[in-house]
């Protein structure tokens, strides 16, 4: 019998970090994330940085706090949060997204500034990479990535040689222990072992073109920080 095609809807989450030093190639792949997505979400003030890359969101989520002095246009569906709630717009899109079918997830401009709501923002999204009906989590900021990797959700990524030179990758447990942790590609590989909440992941290399991360239990946070030429 065939295996059933799983239907995978990605959502473009846009939050309101300044992504003004976007390289080339960052700026593609957020193009190409857009062209893609099944759903365009504007989180509060990220309206304004889609407006100004002259992409047009599906809907808006937030509080209207980031967006003093922009009016939105009333053709566009907007969720309207109150200022004082127990989550941040970022969390209450996500939940949103997910509720309109999305499963994978890929978000810009939620982290940096106010080292809270970095901290936040990573939070929310490794709980979203806990729940088994999503594919996919991932987020981007100027010359970093960051990929969530659950069971049966394994990661591979496709280096070039400049991608590779000089950049640093780091692997995390998050929210506890991950177990069963695979590698392949890196220079200090795990072979089926444990990450706990401490930082033996830390500051690891590619040495392949092709690097693959796999957990057994629990999730673990792969992030990938391209070298800065002009640094």
């Amino acid at each position: 019998m065939a295996k059933a095609r799983i239907q995978t809807d990605a959502a473009l989450l846009v939050g309101a970090s300044p992504e003004s030093r976007l390289g080339e190639a960052e700026l593609k792949r957020f193009k190409q994330q857009a062209r893609q997505a099944t759903w365009i979400v504007a989180v509060d003030g990220g309206y304004r940085w889609l407006k100004k890359a002259g992409v047009k969101p599906h809907l808006y989520v937030g509080d209207l706090d980031s967006l003093e002095g922009v009016r939105l246009p009333e053709s566009l569906p907007a969720i309207f949060l109150p200022h004082k709630k127990d989550c941040s717009d970022l969390q209450a899109a996500l939940a949103i997204a997910a509720g309109l079918g999305a499963n994978r997830f890929w978000a810009w401009g939620v982290w940096g500034g106010r080292l809270d709501h970095h901290w936040a923002a990573l939070q929310d999204l490794g709980e979203l990479a806990r729940d088994r009906s999503t594919h996919q989590v991932r987020a981007f900021a100027p010359r970093v990535q960051a990929h969530w990797v659950s069971p049966g959700r394994a990661l591979t990524l496709h280096l070039s040689a400049a991608e590779r030179k000089g950049s640093v990758i780091s692997l995390f447990a998050v929210g506890g222990s991950a177990r069963g942790v695979l590698t392949q590609g890196l220079e200090y590989a795990l072979k089926s072992e444990t990450l706990g909440s401490g930082s033996r992941g830390l500051s690891n290399r590619a040495i392949a073109s092709k690097i693959s991360v796999s957990v057994k239990s629990g999730v673990v946070l792969m992030t990938l920080i391209h070298h800065d030429p002009r640094s």
